[in-house]
């Protein structure tokens, strides 16, 4: 063999890849600066901070009977742009701006005497004695201030304890009502005998209906005293009678003197 064979087979046994052939050059390397790797799902979230929604203020009740105004007043001989809430009722003008916030509104609308002819709804969250369980236990709901039905409950308390109906003219009760209730307008000696009265009928007619429905028997006792102090007889005629629930019941039938 020849050199020039040797030479031959040294060249074709070679596994080395030709620099110059681009068929088997390497791929390019990826530029890392030019084209950074993207970011995980959510990661580009959690860096960046979202703006918070403004929570919107909640008007005061006391706006319903106040109207912002924008007047002109005096202060140390300079004119100057003042923001003022005038009441529906007597015109007063009181400070508005939001530094003075809203109670003395309130103290105004509590103690103004141009609001006892305005219709208020008012709705709070108040302890209703009316729910009261027999555990003592309150519960708490929505309570509507109604004139009508707090005049009713004056009277039975009267009639309940044998107050006198000059109590309504009593400065300690009136002061003692006004703390519990300001929107309560207190009643005179002769609307509360007038009120008395009317309930008295309407008991009347409520109690007859009642016994013409009544499946069981009716028991009627008497009873008769002198009052000491009067020297004057008096009879009351009760009746005695078990209702639905098998509770014993006794209701004044008739009183005479």
């Amino acid at each position: 063999m020849d050199d020039d064979e040797v030479l031959q087979l040294q060249q074709g046994d070679s596994t080395e890849p030709e620099l110059n052939n681009p068929d088997n050059a390497p791929p390019p390397c990826m530029n890392q600066a030019e084209n950074p790797p993207e970011p995980a799902h959510g990661e580009e979230e959690e860096n960046i901070e979202k703006p918070r929604p403004k929570q919107k203020k909640i008007a005061s009740k006391v706006w319903d009977h106040f109207t912002k105004e924008i007047v002109v007043v005096n202060a140390n001989g300079e004119k100057e742009i003042a923001i003022k809430a005038k009441y529906n009722y007597c015109k007063v003008r009181l400070g508005a701006e939001s530094r003075n916030r809203t109670t003395h509104l309130k103290n105004h609308f509590m103690r103004c005497i141009y609001k006892k002819n305005v219709k208020i709804d008012v709705n709070q969250q108040l302890l209703n004695s009316s729910n009261a369980k027999f555990n003592g236990s309150i519960t708490l709901e929505n309570f509507k201030f109604n004139q009508e039905t707090s005049r009713r409950e004056l009277g039975n308390m009267v009639v309940l304890h044998e107050y006198p109906l000059s109590i309504v003219d009593h400065l300690g009760f009136k002061k003692f009502v006004s703390s519990f209730n300001p929107l309560f307008k207190m009643i005179s000696r002769n609307t509360l005998k007038s009120d008395l009265l009317k309930n008295f009928e309407y008991e009347k007619e409520s109690l007859k209906k009642y016994l013409e429905n009544l499946e069981s028997r009716v028991a009627i006792t008497t009873d008769m005293w002198t009052a000491s102090n009067q020297r004057k007889g008096y009879m009351a005629i009760t009746g005695h009678f078990i209702d639905g629930n098998w509770i014993l019941r006794s209701r004044i039938l008739r009183y005479n003197s």
